[in-house]
């Protein structure tokens, strides 16, 4: 819907009456500035009949402007434009992953923006509200709430480049993003174990809950550093020497797991060995230590893949929900006050690195990571703590 403001009429020195009103062009209004467009028109009398059809001839004219600014927009609805975007992720073969997210997104989008939205309709205020709401009345984390930016722009963008749209509004959309300088400063430690966490978890689920296959598969994450998807997608194809005669595990792709709407659409298995990784720097050689090829070769007969699920019917192929809901549950039955996620085995091994004094790019290179944050965050940590330790000892010389 087009902002409009009241009516005001002026009166003209030929005796006619000229009736005036402003709206907010959207194509060029933001949040922190409206641009007003004005409209006109002359009538020979003041009386409310004649504003009556004043209204009606200003309400042509603004439709007819705004209309002459999007020359190239459809009629279509926003919940049809969501629909021909997962379609489009579909076609293009596009991650599972990427495409569940987006699925969840669209069906929320749908919702707040209402079944029967025209998409060519929502401006940038609207966004912004939106966006306010789920900060602020859902309470939704900053980086949470820029994912949904994300998909939303993203929606709008597939609909210029089809011709459905001419602007999309998100472009444009600022909101204040809370303060959230608290909850950054939670203790780093909480995103890894320590040496005493790690060996607890291993010895509780290998001897007390009698399970060789997570053992080894939370051993193996711990010292390789790789993501839970990369390496439930190893196989035994992908264990082999490089030229200097080391073992390493090569990772040339990951585990794609089919979940809701889009298993119902396609069948078939749900685990797919993708050919693509989660970045371009997840295409990589990892170095295996004499325990972690000790884990390949004790696996090393298993079909279709290296880490197999001894007790998944089928094939026995790992998916993230069975592992996230057995790690939560050995952390509660052992006490251990963190959110276990198979990120933390990933974390871990970068901990010990850093602890290595192993440089931080060879880091990222090993765990496949273009940049990031935590990975930083957790390096500094570690060298800090290092630093503390020096200044002790430092402080011990006595000459």
């Amino acid at each position: 819907m087009v902002k409009k403001y009241s009516i005001w009429v002026e009166d003209l020195p030929n005796g006619k009456y000229k009736f005036n009103q402003k709206y907010a062009d959207p194509l060029r209004s933001t949040a922190d500035h409206i641009v007003l467009r004005k409209v006109s028109v002359t009538l020979t009398k003041k009386t409310a009949q004649a504003k009556r059809k004043a209204e009606e001839i200003l309400a042509k004219k603004i439709n007819k402007k705004v209309q002459a600014s999007h020359p190239n927009e459809s009629d279509i609805l926003f919940a049809d434009l969501t629909d021909k975007y997962l379609e489009y992720l579909k076609d293009t073969d596009q991650p599972y992953n990427t495409r569940r997210i987006a699925i969840y997104e669209m069906n929320l989008f749908k919702k707040d923006f209402g079944e029967n939205t025209i998409a060519k309709n929502i401006t940038t205020p609207v966004i912004n509200s939106l966006l306010e709401k789920y900060l602020y009345k859902d309470n939704l984390a900053n980086k949470t709430v820029k994912n949904k930016k994300f998909y939303m722009s993203s929606v709008f963008e597939y609909g210029i480049s089809h011709g459905l749209l001419s602007t999309n509004p998100t472009i444009n959309a600022r909101v204040k993003y809370k303060d959230e300088t608290v909850r950054k400063k939670e203790r780093i430690e909480n995103k890894y174990l320590t040496d005493d966490e790690l060996r607890t978890i291993l010895l509780y689920v290998k001897d007390v809950l009698h399970r060789q296959d997570y053992y080894d598969l939370f051993k193996f994450l711990s010292l390789t550093g790789m993501r839970i998807s990369e390496v439930i997608g190893l196989t035994n194809k992908d264990i082999v020497k490089d030229a200097s005669g080391a073992w390493i595990a090569k990772v040339r792709g990951n585990n794609n797991y089919k979940v809701g709407v889009i298993y119902e659409e396609e069948g078939g298995n749900r685990n797919i060995k993708d050919a693509r990784t989660k970045t371009p720097a997840g295409f990589r050689s990892v170095y295996l230590n004499d325990e972690a090829v000790e884990i390949c070769k004790r696996n090393i007969e298993n079909e279709p893949r290296l880490f197999l699920n001894i007790k998944s019917p089928g094939l026995g192929i790992w998916n993230n929900v069975p592992i996230y809901k057995f790690l939560r549950r050995v952390g509660r039955e052992l006490g251990i006050p963190k959110k276990l996620s198979s990120h933390f085995f990933r974390h871990t091994y970068i901990s010990k690195l850093s602890e290595l004094h192993v440089p931080l790019n060879v880091i990222m290179q090993q765990v496949g990571q273009a940049d990031s944050e935590v990975t930083k965050k957790i390096y500094t940590h570690v060298t800090q703590n290092e630093q503390t330790y020096l200044k002790e000892q430092l402080s011990k010389i006595k000459l």
